[in-house]
């Protein structure tokens, strides 16, 4: 990182904890409450300065496999998956050589628990009402960042712009999105030439207008499903030419990064490569067929036949590396701007909380 910005970052985190011990002292000797969140906050900041770490949202159309990418990605069904909307609430992901769910501070270990937590969470948000106080943070090893060992990455998993429909909710998306150095917009392949194309880019635009302004130079926009298309449907480069003609007449966005992927037959492979054999049947039908391949077969039979070279090329013509390829590029080559941009942002967002909280208490 560049020595300047280097600098301003840690004249940044010295004044947050200026601010954050002054606040503490009001408590103390002014019987001053201030919110435990904002204190969070703070601290929030000043460990994304320490560990210098950036922020990929990912937000999706109803049903365009989110879940499904972001498990494509981590290389596990660590997210529950189905035919409703599963996100209801915020979750974070971070890289880890230890596996688990932390829930508050609360320690969940084992896929199948984590996996269960969440889709609980959501469960019970849907049902009662969304709690966005309950922080959720899946830790989880991530082999594309090996290499990158200054760098640290965390993925927000986001309700959709069209989903997020409770008010405090929205406004913790949004939040996010501002302070996101990349944002990937997922879409499903199978709705784009449908007669809701245009219901379905128009859901971006419910984000704050001046909110999409800001960030539209740095969102991905991937249309997922692409193993679903046949002869009589539109190829790799007339999909991207479509989206980019309705993202420019709709709202006019010049030049967007778009790439197309399969993102269950990218994590179909690597469950099989991390020896979760849960859905080798699925994968062993799209690779050989139903008549070249049979579920009656043993497990050994069957993970004998799925060799590494066929689960390497699902992997590589998902398109999902090449994806992931970009992001961390784009991330790296402009690491310095993003990260001195992404903490400013914030801390001017809490400069705007602490002057609620003491305009609440003038009051």
């Amino acid at each position: 990182m560049d020595y300047n910005l280097t600098e301003k970052n840690n004249e940044l985190k010295t004044d947050l904890i200026h601010v954050r011990n002054v606040l503490n002292d009001c408590e103390s000797k002014m019987s001053f409450s201030t919110n435990d969140e904002l204190l969070d906050n703070i601290d929030s900041i000043i460990e994304q300065i320490d560990n210098k770490t950036f922020t990929v949202s990912v937000i999706a159309t109803i049903k365009a496999g989110k879940s499904t990418f972001l498990n494509a990605l981590l290389g596990n069904e660590y997210l529950p998956s189905s035919n409703v909307p599963e996100t209801s609430n915020l979750l974070f992901i971070r890289n880890s050589e230890e596996t688990l769910l932390q829930k508050n501070k609360e320690v969940i270990k084992g896929i199948t628990n984590i996996k269960n937590e969440i889709a609980e969470r959501n469960r019970n948000d849907r049902e009662n009402g969304v709690n966005i106080h309950n922080k959720y943070t899946l830790f989880v090893p991530y082999e594309k960042l090996d290499s990158l060992k200054n760098l640290n990455f965390q993925f927000v998993d986001t309700p959709g712009p069209n989903e997020s429909d409770v008010p405090s909710l929205k406004n913790e998306v949004e939040k996010i999105l501002k302070v996101s150095d990349v944002i990937i917009y997922l879409m499903d392949y199978g709705k784009l030439n449908s007669t809701d194309e245009s219901e379905l880019f128009s859901t971006i635009s419910t984000i704050r207008k001046d909110l999409l302004s800001d960030i539209k130079s740095k969102v991905f926009f991937v249309v997922n499903k692409m193993d679903n298309k046949n002869t009589n449907s539109l190829n790799e480069e007339e999909t991207i030419n479509f989206v980019k003609e309705q993202l420019k007449k709709q709202l006019k966005i010049d030049s967007p990064n778009i790439y197309c992927i399969s993102a269950e037959n990218a994590l179909l492979a690597k469950m099989i490569k991390n020896k979760n054999y849960k859905r080798i049947d699925d994968i062993g039908r799209k690779a050989f067929g139903d008549f070249g391949w049979s579920d009656d077969d043993t497990e050994d039979i069957k993970v004998s036949k799925l060799t590494n070279i066929i689960l390497e090329k699902f992997i590589e013509k998902s398109g999902v590396p090449r994806l992931e390829d970009k992001i961390i590029n784009f991330i790296v080559s402009n690491s310095e701007s993003l990260f001195y941009e992404s903490i400013v942002s914030k801390v001017v967002n809490i400069i705007q909380e602490i002057k609620n909280v003491f305009s609440t208490k003038k009051n």
